[in-house]
């Protein structure tokens, strides 16, 4: 267990990877908790304490394209410091900046 709760849910993640089996279910978790765990890291602010119910929805498509970039590529390029190609872009509005 990676210790982060999922914010999109098994179904929404098998249905975004066109996963119809339970045979991957394990996998897909496992998944789920990391693409939250990287968006979260990513948009680095301590005061998140979003649910499936409350994430802003452009997080939530944030998570289910990282965890789509995941599954498909599993570690095959990693030139792109772990996040998945245009996801950067898109979470920038949603990002904590510090103020010096």
């Amino acid at each position: 267990m990676i210790g982060v709760e999922p914010l999109v849910t098994i179904d929404e993640a098998k249905m975004q990877l066109e996963e119809t089996s339970d045979t991957q279910v394990g996998k897909i978790v496992m998944m789920m908790e990391q693409a939250t765990g990287i968006i979260l890291d990513y948009i680095d602010d301590p005061d998140v304490s979003w649910t499936t119910l409350t994430v802003p929805a452009a997080v939530h498509a944030a998570i289910l394209w990282q965890l789509t970039w995941m599954y498909q590529h599993r570690g095959d390029e990693l030139d792109t410091h772990g996040i998945a190609p245009g996801v950067r872009t898109f979470l920038e509005r949603t990002r904590r900046i510090p103020i010096a």
